[in-house]
């Protein structure tokens, strides 16, 4: 008797894959945390709030990487304490990874510049953010989804297969769905925010896939790239900081500071603590799995962010809205199921691929 083939099917899940759907968990949880602060009530609005202690929001985010580095040390000392091992797999290779060969001597200089660019543009992104924080804007997964899979074409030369694609046609879809209350709501004022919001992505895009390139050429540890991307942010924000206030009155500074409430405080130590976690998380994701993959699982934090809006507006929003969001995102989710092969196409002969690249992936590790 032949055994019935389903349309669909469950593929093994990884224990490691729990990494990726917990990303998007403490990302609301950050942002969460940092809105709590920033719309506390007092004599500025949550804007000027955040104009007003830029310096000091700013030196936040430097820190909550540098906060995720310090696990280095921790990585470094258990592994000089343990006996060496021979063999060139590693102990997490549970994972099968598609490493390029390594180099002899890797290049110091080259590394530390490249850190320190990254650092450069993550500060430029930061004060993105801060720019953009409550503003209306496009949703910013359909420029991660064309930007992601193009840089990732470019610097680590990878490859999208037939599933992958189907998923980016899906994701696209229902995102577009997901764009469509948002055009009603268009304002000319709010170009500038989309322009920003577009240069956020594309640092962010090509941030997240030169860490991938340093941990696939160079086999740097994702806690040392944080500490080191943590540290160079953490020089410029302290020299603009002293150059900005060597021009400007110091007072200026202090003064956003007085009567700062005791939620406030606790709001941003529990931004920073989430920020720390959302960080290491995130550079694992990308260390064991890919950039692509933590944009796809980070479609989960949109879907939070809108049952939340829906529990506490829900008589306000339109039909139509609650419709086309509820349509976009679950071909977004579903479509990122596919992607992460917790979900397997059994027509069009998807299977077979899949199975085909899989043992191409199996013998090209175990040749290495």
């Amino acid at each position: 008797m032949e055994k019935k083939e389903y349309l669909f099917s469950c593929g093994k899940i990884n224990k490691y894959f729990i990494i990726p759907f917990l990303c998007p968990i403490f990302c609301f949880l950050t942002n969460y945390f940092f809105k709590l602060y920033a719309e506390i009530p007092n004599k500025n609005s949550a804007d000027e709030k955040i104009k007003k202690k830029l310096y000091f929001l700013s030196s936040t985010q430097s820190l909550s990487y540098f906060g995720g580095g310090l696990l280095y040390f921790i990585t470094y000392i258990r592994s000089k304490t343990k006996a060496p091992n021979k063999s060139r797999v590693s102990s997490s290779s549970t994972i099968e990874y598609i490493y390029n060969e390594p180099i002899e001597q890797n290049n110091t200089l080259k590394i530390l510049s490249i850190l320190f660019i990254i650092s450069l543009l993550l500060n430029f992104n930061i004060v993105c953010g801060f720019l953009i924080f409550n503003k209306t804007h496009f949703e910013e997964r359909l420029y991660y989804l064309l930007l992601l899979p193009f840089f990732s074409k470019i610097i680590l030369k990878s490859e999208l297969f037939s599933h992958q694609i189907l998923f980016l046609c899906t994701s696209i879809i229902g995102i577009i769905l997901l764009f469509i209350p948002k055009v009603f709501e268009f304002k000319k004022s709010q170009l500038i925010i989309d322009i920003l919001v577009f240069c956020s992505t594309s640092i962010n895009s090509f941030i997240f896939v030169m860490v991938k390139f340093l941990t696939h050429k160079y086999f740097l540890s994702p806690y040392f790239i944080l500490l080191y991307i943590g540290f160079f942010s953490l020089i410029i924000f302290l020299l603009g900081f002293i150059s900005y206030y060597l021009i400007n009155n110091f007072d200026e500074f202090k003064e956003n500071f007085i009567n700062e409430s005791l939620n406030s405080v606790g709001y941003i130590i529990l931004h920073i603590i989430f920020f720390i976690i959302l960080n290491v998380l995130s550079y694992l994701v990308i260390y064991f799995f890919s950039p692509t993959l933590l944009m796809v699982t980070d479609i989960i934090n949109p879907i939070i962010k809108w049952i939340v809006l829906l529990f506490q507006k829900g008589k306000e929003i339109k039909t139509l809205d609650i419709i086309l969001n509820s349509i976009g995102y679950s071909l977004v989710l579903f479509s990122s199921l596919i992607y992460n092969e917790i979900i397997i196409l059994n027509f069009f002969g998807l299977i077979e691929k899949l199975k085909n690249i899989l043992k191409k992936n199996k013998e090209k590790n175990f040749q290495s």
